[in-house]
């Protein structure tokens, strides 16, 4: 079922993982995460018609980094290619070194 709404990209200095979600608010998302996890900030967040495909399938991108649910461990360089991927930018694939 499509949904309009936005994934994002947070990120908690405690773990020094990164979460990819959707979300109709992510601010209200991202505040009911930090009851668990103080430390967790938002990074960005990009618009969607599609919320559950457009997640799906980033997931999928990002799956040789996941670490649990919807957390993943990505290097900086795979992080400004999930940013320029949201962002509409032409992207390649995945940055070979994920570390």
């Amino acid at each position: 079922m499509r949904a309009e709404g936005f994934i994002y990209i947070a990120h908690s200095d405690a773990s020094g993982l990164f979460k990819v979600g959707i979300s109709v608010t992510p601010e209200r998302r991202i505040t009911a995460l930090q009851t668990a996890d103080p430390s967790i900030k938002l990074l960005g967040s990009w618009a969607t018609s599609d919320m559950p495909l457009i997640e799906r399938l980033v997931h999928r991108r990002l799956s040789p980094c996941h670490i649990s649910r919807e957390w993943f461990h990505l290097s900086p360089a795979m992080l400004s290619w999930l940013r320029d991927l949201l962002e509409g930018k032409p992207v390649g694939s995945p940055p070979l070194h994920l570390n």
